[in-house]
């Protein structure tokens, strides 16, 4: 007697808000790569990337804890309290106390410490103006600004702040 087997395989089929950037891009998925629980200095190393280009600060800004006040206010040679008078704003997220930058304009704006510098280049008698854009405490910049940045990698950077440092355990 032969016998007859039959195979079904079902797949379902990804609708457009299923299907990451990852699906298609490598193997690995960086939500693979990133979870709460990754050590900050493989989130620094992932989110080193910074041209400076000055587009993750030109609609708005990050947040800066408490304890990253002091050294942005020696950077600019001012105490904290000026600092947070003239440049921060207190808010809450997930009912935690954070600093905002001020932005140059309400409600989304430049953050107050993108600094735009117009640059007048002559070649061969041609004029040409770029703007130059680069953050003011680059050197000091707060974790969340550091992390969350125009990498590859800047949305899942972003969540891993928001689980690690606003939402509290």
């Amino acid at each position: 007697c032969m016998g007859t087997g039959a195979q079904f395989f079902f797949f379902k089929q990804k609708t457009a808000y299923e299907i990451y950037q990852c699906d298609w891009s490598s193997d690995v998925c960086s939500s693979d790569l990133i979870t709460k629980n990754t050590p900050k200095a493989k989130v620094l190393s992932l989110g080193k990337k910074c041209d400076m280009c000055g587009h993750c600060c030109s609609m708005g800004a990050g947040f800066a804890q408490e304890e990253e006040l002091r050294p942005i206010a020696d950077y600019l040679g001012m105490t904290e309290e000026k600092l947070k008078e003239k440049y921060f704003e207190t808010t809450s997220v997930f009912e935690k106390i954070v600093y905002r930058p001020k932005t140059k304009k309400k409600p989304f704006g430049p953050c107050i410490f993108l600094k735009c510098r117009k640059i007048k280049i002559s070649r061969h008698a041609q004029d040409k103006v770029l703007t130059n854009r680069k953050c003011e405490i680059h050197a000091v910049k707060p974790l969340h600004c550091r992390v969350g940045n125009c990498s590859e990698h800047g949305k899942e950077l972003s969540e891993w702040y928001t689980s690690n440092f606003l939402v509290d355990p």
